[in-house]
């Protein structure tokens, strides 16, 4: 351990989680401090003092400690601490150039790092730059770590649909709009939207033509989930798979109980290897019979939107190592899939979790 370090020991470890435990703030300051004293370059101990001031409700207190440490040692850890302790003094143009001074050093956001988006995301919100916002939310929901973050899912739920829901109310205020209905696309206009998306999906040089046509579209008809559902299925086509995200979600929130927006939020989330939310919104959508979907759906396209979901869900627990549940998610697909279900899916993505269950099933037998 080095002399300098007094945070490296388990006694250290040992003792900070009792005070912690204990909630007793008062006494674990003055024993941080009396550390410090002792140990004045040891960025732990000086991290761990601004985490009290935070508890105690000095947050002045809480940065200066933070940014005492930051200047000894730029870990991840130290860095979001750093950026929470901006957001909560409201510092938001702070926390963002923290950020983005961060990002542009490192490329691995893992673990505890993944937290340092969220605070940017709500500091973008907070300043109406709702796409920056909603890349943040996307970026935390892509590293973030179940066993390490510090931020809850329903905080991030809410944060992305607070972007869309704001995004949405001040377009129509820059617009001078009052009934969101002016944002979409016309009934007699449909038929002509989906042709000209077929003509420019099919073009064998379509490149990104279909996605700058949708964009376009979007600036005209901007409360419309539609275009945002189009977005997302071109993005998946040509490779954008976490900027599907982004559009998947804005349709979802704008249409939340349209199945068709659920189907390509999970269907997005699962490519993206987004497990936890996979799960949830797979679960969402597996709440609905066939028969509680509307008349535009066939029987066979109902079932599929819930083979799909049970199909997607019993991948991502495979990935999160939850074999008990992956299985009866695979069960629930193949009673869809043998009813009918026209869900799409390709034969070696079934094929694959199929595998891993079943070599899950035999190590579990011998």
């Amino acid at each position: 351990m080095s002399e300098n370090m007094i945070s490296l020991s388990e006694d250290y470890f040992e003792r900070l989680r009792r005070y912690e435990d204990a909630e007793n703030f008062a006494e674990e300051k003055a024993w941080l401090l009396g550390l410090l004293e002792r140990y004045p370059d040891d960025y732990n101990v000086i991290a761990d003092i601004s985490r009290v001031f935070d508890r105690m409700g000095d947050m002045e207190g809480a940065l200066a400690y933070a940014q005492r440490a930051y200047s000894l040692c730029k870990s991840s850890r130290i860095a979001v601490l750093m950026a929470f302790c901006l957001y909560n003094l409201e510092r938001y143009r702070e926390v963002i150039a923290l950020v983005e001074e961060y990002v542009s050093e490192e490329d691995d956001f893992s673990g505890e790092a993944a937290d340092i988006f969220f605070a940017s995301g709500y500091s973008r919100l907070l300043l109406r730059d709702f796409e920056a916002a909603m890349t943040d939310a996307i970026s935390h929901l892509l590293w973030r770590d179940e066993d390490v973050t510090s931020v809850k899912i329903e905080d991030v739920r809410m944060m992305i649909h607070g972007i869309v829901s704001l995004e949405l109310m001040s377009e129509m205020a820059k617009r001078g709009d009052t009934d969101p209905d002016v944002g979409l696309i016309p009934d007699e206009m449909m038929d002509d939207f989906y042709d000209k998306l077929d003509e420019l999906m099919d073009l064998d040089d379509n490149d990104d033509k279909a996605h700058k046509w949708l964009l376009s579209v979007k600036k005209k008809y901007y409360t419309d989930y539609i275009v945002e559902l189009k977005l997302a299925d071109v993005c998946l086509e040509d490779g954008l798979e976490e900027l599907a995200v982004e559009h998947a979600y804005r349709a979802f929130y704008m249409r939340p109980e349209e199945p068709a927006c659920l189907d390509m939020l999970i269907e997005s989330l699962w490519v993206n290897h987004i497990n936890g939310e996979t799960v949830y919104y797979a679960d969402r959508m597996l709440e609905y019979d066939a028969g509680d979907f509307d008349s535009g759906y066939t029987h066979e396209a109902a079932l599929g939107a819930l083979a799909s979901a049970a199909f997607y869900k019993a991948s991502a627990l495979c990935e999160m190592g939850v074999f008990p549940e992956a299985r009866k998610a695979f069960a629930l697909f193949k009673k869809y899939d043998s009813e009918g279900a026209d869900h799409g899916l390709f034969d070696d993505e079934i094929s694959r979790v199929e595998l891993t269950l079943s070599l899950v099933n035999d190590n579990i037998a011998n």
